[in-house]
């Protein structure tokens, strides 16, 4: 006759497998946290990026076809003239002014922050909302001219730099800063 043996777990081995089976459990977890944390900061940084990016491209694209521009001396905005078009789009030659003063500026908001607009005077749409005027990555976080104009008495270069800033996570500050230059291609050129 066999005898039959009873197998079982015993609780030591109980105890530690529950242990091991915590622990992979626990450093499963904090990696899945730390990758969601990480994926929050490069998401906040991808938004930041795009909002300051996108801004200053539309500008650029409103901008480089201006006839004339003047910029402000506190550096926040400009003021600009498109020259005519025709019927099919084109430009009217020799360029003549379409009559209609447009304006790219920044002016604070409700937030905190400041928006970076473009338009006719009181129709500005917004291109970023997340713009501030205090550089972070500055000594002493001073503020910074958005546009600057380039040398000489006739601007045909401006130089554009806006710092966006996005929450990230824990509600931790992303900055990004893009700045460029602009060059005026409609400007008419001075004859003797």
């Amino acid at each position: 006759m066999k005898r039959r043996t009873r197998r079982g777990v015993s609780l030591v081995e109980v105890t530690v497998a529950s242990a091991l089976t915590g622990m992979v459990l626990f450093a499963s977890l904090g990696t899945l946290y730390s990758g969601m944390r990480s994926w929050i900061q490069g998401q906040s940084l991808i938004d930041a990026e795009t909002d300051g990016t996108q801004a200053v491209r539309m500008l650029n694209q409103e901008l480089r076809e201006a006839m004339a521009v003047t910029v402000a001396s506190d550096g926040y905005s400009v003021t600009y003239r498109l020259p005519q078009r025709n019927g099919n789009g084109d430009f009217v030659i020799p360029p003549l002014w379409d009559g209609v003063s447009r304006r790219a500026l920044v002016t604070s908001n409700a937030n905190g922050k400041y928006d970076l607009k473009v338009g006719v005077s009181g129709q500005e749409r917004i291109l970023s909302r997340n713009v501030i005027v205090n550089d972070p990555e500055a000594p002493s976080a001073t503020t910074y001219r958005v546009f600057v104009p380039g040398a000489g008495t006739i601007t045909r270069q401006i130089n554009v730099m806006v710092v966006t800033r996005t929450s990230g996570p824990k509600g931790t500050p992303v900055y990004h800063r893009v700045r460029e230059s602009l060059f005026l291609r409609n400007i008419p050129s001075i004859t003797n």
